[in-house]
């Protein structure tokens, strides 16, 4: 039986194997990036038929992993010549600045549920198509991995990145709340919207956006995350834990 005569779901029951990035390597936070080694590149179960060329796109779409300028200009360039491409993105993990063609990557991908962010930015490094695209996208889990080397970020690219995540953040209405320590940052948001930042050492970016209270007043003031119902309006709330421990009392566990 030849390939062509196989069913769509066959050749993808096949494929699929083959092309699947698996969760544990897309978020991965280790010193180095999983994506590393070197490998041959799976577009070319891409070129055996036309059968495997139509079954084997999307799965080849739906994770991207960005790791150079020349990968991000090269989608870039994809995505604008084939619209429909970016509708099979729902992994898109970042691991640098890129420049201009990232906003255009972003704006090509509306369904992108998964993001991941490489924070740790050169001064040389430009991630001003990143800021951009930021606001097109409403991801349901977002991933921002901070270097053990701190200073390294504390440069004006760098600054430029976390100031528009604090902006974008608020508008993604799909991230579920946790007000646990595991998300540090989104305690201080205004919106209940941050669910997985996953940063190591969080709190010295949060304290650029508030004044966050003493080690001891968190402990007595930090709410537990059952205390928020899902439809909790945080909006109207002044950035302090105390605050939002008042309203955590009013309100009814879920």
């Amino acid at each position: 039986m030849s390939a062509n005569s196989l069913p769509d779901e066959i050749i993808s029951e096949i494929l699929s194997p083959a092309l699947k990035v698996p969760d544990k390597k897309f978020s991965s936070m280790s010193g180095k990036s999983p994506f590393t080694a070197y490998s041959e590149s799976p577009s070319v179960y891409l070129l055996v038929c036309k059968s495997w060329l139509r079954v084997a796109t999307p799965l080849l779409y739906n994770v991207v992993v960005l790791r150079s300028k020349a990968q991000a200009k090269a989608l870039a360039l994809t995505l604008s010549k084939n619209k429909d491409f970016g509708r099979f993105i729902r992994y898109l993990r970042v691991e640098g600045g890129y420049g201009a063609p990232l906003r255009t990557i972003l704006q090509s991908s509306p369904d992108v549920t998964d993001l991941f962010i490489d924070l740790d930015i050169w001064s040389s490094d430009n991630p001003c198509g990143l800021c951009a695209g930021l606001g097109m996208i409403n991801p349901t889990r977002l991933i921002l991995w901070e270097p053990r080397s701190a200073g390294r970020t504390e440069n004006k690219m760098a600054t430029k990145l976390l100031d528009a995540l604090i902006k974008a953040i608020p508008q993604w209405d799909r991230l579920p709340c946790d007000t646990s320590n595991k998300s540090p940052f989104s305690e201080y948001l205004e919106s209940p919207s941050a669910y997985l930042l996953v940063c190591k050492s969080w709190l010295r970016v949060a304290t650029c956006y508030t004044t966050p209270l003493s080690s001891a007043q968190k402990r007595r003031q930090r709410p537990s995350l059952r205390s928020f119902p899902r439809t909790a309006n945080l909006g109207s709330l002044s950035n302090t834990y105390a605050s939002r421990a008042d309203l955590a009392r009013q309100c009814a566990p879920f």
